[in-house]
């Protein structure tokens, strides 16, 4: 059976994605994304840089600074080196999928699932928890 890695990250957009074309011609498009780890006094946030190919971009085109978004893909690890000469390992996303969090849109979503549909076993309605709050990172500047 053949094996996978893929990662899942959520974060806020460091800034608006920058929209090229592939040396063949194939659209292309670049972003950053903010993610926290750790609790409270220790969380750290983490910088991943996500490029999007093919139809990933459709939707990665849109995302705004700020934007909470979803990204889907295989890692990648490059370095760089930092201002006082030390290297530093960096995080990549290649996207495969994309999407935008509407933590407004989810809620309102849940609260009409919650209402009495009709139906009763089998109806196909399907109903998930609410997704919990979520503070944005503070303002920092994205790559």
């Amino acid at each position: 059976m053949p094996s996978k890695f893929e990662i899942i990250a959520e974060g806020y957009l460091g800034k608006d994605p920058i929209v090229e074309q592939t040396r063949n011609g194939k659209p292309s498009c670049k972003f950053t994304i903010a993610c926290k780890t750790g609790k409270k006094e220790k969380e750290v946030t983490h910088w991943i840089f996500c490029t999007a190919y093919s139809y990933a971009v459709e939707q990665a085109k849109n995302f705004k600074k700020g934007d909470l978004v979803r990204v889907e893909g295989d890692p990648g690890c490059f370095t760089v080196i930092e201002e006082d000469g030390k290297p530093k390992a960096l995080l990549a996303i290649t996207t495969f999928r994309t999407y935008k969090i509407d933590w407004v849109k989810n809620e309102q979503a849940y609260e009409q699932s919650a209402q009495p549909q009709g139906g009763g076993f089998g109806s196909g309605q399907v109903s998930r928890p609410a997704p919990a709050s979520f503070n944005p990172p503070p303002q920092q500047s994205g790559f």
